[in-house]
């Protein structure tokens, strides 16, 4: 199955989902599930690794094992998947080319989902899916539920969030952003503000076109709504520099957990090295600081 559409539009969200249900359900049809980074090659050569390290054969491991190629490995993973009799499950997320292809199964019982927001993977797959927003209504009682809003309490805010989700394109990562940003700003006693703020920033984008994700109205969508978010992080542009530095290192590490181990080597060692990047660490490495200038854990 091929799920296609623009960023933002809950395809990840949607396989994230069917992914978790097939690998901890008891009634899972499926022997085993894997999730795939497939927003680069070299995520995908990484993936094909650890595949091979979870399904490789005890027979074929001694202890004089040397690191294969990547081409070596991705054949032994088809190979051996290509064996197997019990049904599995690949999720390809963030398909970011067609070269994807040479790492999807082509024997065995093998069950793909590939998410994308490109056109043409279709070719090799039995279903595609176009993901579009959300329902107007769904769409408005998600804002509302992001808001900690009851709609049976806030009956005359549901025409305003409505206003909002439609004129976010019922998006569901826009919808989400903008939840934040009105709860961070303390907007939610005044919803329509929130259309004012965003209307401001979308024009300053669209004189920008260079920061614009193309001019799909969907892309301005979620784009606006995030840049609305980042400004409200800092108060002058030495705080926006500190912080978007952070936020632009924090970018490579993986979403899922960010370890402090990773900042307190350097907060440790930065008075003996020469790093070029010093001047712009020593203003957000500020953060970790502790009362007594120490690194803080917490």
């Amino acid at each position: 199955m091929d799920l296609f559409g623009l960023g933002g539009d809950g395809k990840t969200q949607a396989a994230w989902k069917y992914f978790h249900d097939a690998k901890h359900r008891l009634e899972s049809p499926f022997e085993t599930a894997f999730w795939v980074d497939a927003s680069s090659e070299s995520a995908l050569q990484i993936a094909m690794s650890r595949i091979w390290g979870i399904i490789r054969p005890r027979s074929n491991i001694t202890e004089c094992d040397t690191t294969p190629s990547h081409e070596t490995t991705l054949a032994q993973v088809m190979d051996t998947l290509g064996n197997w009799t019990r049904p599995y499950l690949v999720v390809f997320d963030n398909v970011y080319s067609e070269i994807v292809l040479k790492y999807v199964p082509r024997t065995g019982p093998a069950a793909i989902i590939l998410t994308t927001r490109l056109t043409g993977t279709e070719s090799v797959l039995d279903t595609s899916i176009r993901v579009c927003g959300l329902p107007s209504d769904m769409a408005t009682s998600l804002l509302l539920c992001f808001l900690d809003l009851n709609p049976r309490e806030h009956n005359k805010d549901i025409p305003k969030a409505k206003a909002i989700v439609e004129r976010l394109g019922c998006l569901p990562l826009a919808i989400r952003a903008a939840a934040s940003y009105i709860k961070t700003q303390n907007l939610t006693g005044g919803l329509s503000e929130f259309l004012m703020e965003y209307e401001k920033s979308k024009i300053a984008l669209l004189r920008n076109p260079s920061k614009s994700w193309g001019y799909a109205e969907e892309n301005q969508n979620v784009l606006t709504t995030w840049e609305s978010s980042l400004q409200a992080l800092w108060a002058d542009e030495e705080d926006r520099a500190r912080k978007t530095h952070f936020l632009s290192i924090c970018s490579f590490l993986s979403p899922h957990r960010i370890s402090h181990v990773h900042f307190e080597q350097h907060y440790r060692s930065r008075n003996s090295m020469k790093c070029a990047w010093c001047p712009k660490h020593n203003g957000w490495m500020n953060f970790f600081s502790d009362s007594k200038g120490g690194f803080d854990r917490t």
